[in-house]
């Protein structure tokens, strides 16, 4: 009886055996014939079939990832670009930092024109313990990736506060960090808005009297007499005017605090400004007093009339420029021919010496030697430079990122929005830089 048991147990497992090997065999001819099906479908470009043996072929053998790369090259060559994007971010899911899929998928956003996409996905990949070269790669070459905003202008100012002032014709308007106008071009003059308790206020000039309005262009500050000058209020609630050919400070109130200056820049920075008196140049704090006791042949300004940027101020003497900080202690000797202010000191500034533009650091060393024919400084991982008569944009490795396009091109805001001169003025959008550089 033991032995009948036995026997029949040989003869169970043998079959079961049989029937495994019977069953993978017909497997892999099925698996084989809808490749060879799906191959001859591709041939003829016979798209909707290939694909579907495609499918059968990898619910039979779901471990062969090149079968799942050919398939998703197939959605592609077939125009069917929503298929192929979600069939690739299943991919990913299913292959978790898989960098062969992150690079099909992010090189096909390039292509389509959606950078924003492959950078959040490059961004994603890289934040991971991942081998960061190849990725790192295509981050830097989208660098160079850029659009026009294809409106123009006269002139675009400096951004301050998150604003900055354009130029019509001979109008001003106020546009935001993102380049939208917030205010047309109808004034004769214009200041950035800036924050007086509730309301953000701008100064504005028109048919010949100063006022402040708001964000929707009302009127909201008048003063009770003209002036030739009213700037942005500053942090410590005060504001630049002229009057009589002097500048002086006032408070939202209008009442003047000071009118004796040859002229007064505005308390931007750490509350410290720049006046001039009798053709010298003194640093004063929010209390109108000399900082200290050092004069100053010229104080750098910029177009909208800030004296202090990233807390560093250039102070001329003798014909070149020295780096100060904000207390007045000295950073560097008067070396500089010319400088350009920083944007933040994370970045470089651009200097003038011998007659050539470089880059220094916060501490005022040299980083990039002066050979350039003229510069600004960096912002957003980029610095525009001038080679030869047109302007383009070097990273801090000096790669030329950016050709040489423009007749004139500006410092990159923190949006990594810039002005850039071609017949006039326009917007130059970054499609990807480094948004914790500046």
């Amino acid at each position: 009886m033991k032995k009948i048991i036995l026997i029949a147990m040989i003869l169970l497992l043998a079959g079961s055996w049989y029937f495994v090997v019977a069953n993978g065999s017909q497997k892999h001819e099925d698996y084989n014939r809808y490749i060879s099906d799906a191959n001859k479908y591709l041939d003829k470009k016979i798209y909707v079939d290939a694909i579907e043996c495609y499918k059968k072929a990898i619910e039979i053998y779901p471990n062969i990832f090149e079968n799942k790369l050919h398939l998703a090259s197939i959605y592609k060559e077939a125009k069917f670009y929503s298929s192929f994007e979600s069939y690739c971010i299943g991919l990913t899911d299913e292959y978790k930092n898989n960098v062969e899929i992150i690079s099909i998928l992010g090189d096909y956003y390039v292509e389509v024109g959606k950078e924003e996409k492959a950078i959040s996905l490059y961004k994603s990949y890289l934040s991971e313990d991942n081998d960061k070269n190849v990725i790192t790669e295509k981050l830097n070459e989208l660098k160079s990736a850029f659009n026009i905003n294809y409106n123009n202008y006269t002139d675009i100012s400096t951004f301050h506060n998150g604003y900055a002032i354009f130029k019509k014709a001979n109008k001003y308007g106020i546009m935001d960090i993102s380049g939208d106008v917030i205010v047309k071009a109808i004034y004769d003059n214009a200041g950035v808005y800036s924050r007086i308790n509730s309301l953000k206020l701008a100064p504005v000039l028109f048919e010949d009297e100063y006022f402040y309005i708001d964000l929707e262009g009302n009127r909201r500050l008048v003063a009770d007499i003209n002036y030739d000058y009213l700037g942005s209020f500053s942090n410590n609630g005060l504001a630049v005017f002229k009057k009589d050919n002097f500048y002086g400070y006032l408070d939202k109130e209008f009442n003047e605090l000071d009118g004796k200056y040859d002229y007064a820049s505005t308390f931007y920075d750490k509350n410290i400004a720049a006046i001039k008196i009798n053709n010298k140049w003194f640093l004063i704090n929010e209390s109108l007093e000399k900082i200290n006791s050092d004069q100053y042949d010229e104080i750098k300004v910029d177009d909208l009339g800030c004296a202090v940027r990233s807390n560093i101020i250039f102070a001329r003497q003798n014909d070149k420029y020295m780096m100060i900080d904000v207390n007045g202690n000295k950073i560097t000797e008067p070396i500089f021919e010319d400088v350009d202010f920083f944007i933040t000191l994370n970045e470089f500034a651009a200097v003038k010496i011998d007659g050539k533009w470089g880059f220094i650091d916060y501490k005022g060393n040299i980083v990039i030697e002066p050979k350039y024919n003229n510069a600004f400084s960096f912002s957003c991982g980029l610095a525009p430079v001038l080679i030869e008569d047109k302007w383009g944009y070097i990273d801090i490795n000096e790669n030329l990122v950016i050709s040489p396009q423009f007749k004139m091109a500006k410092s990159f805001n923190s949006s990594g929005i810039a002005a850039v001169l071609k017949s006039e003025w326009q917007l130059l959008q970054l499609k990807y830089y480094e948004k914790g550089v500046n």
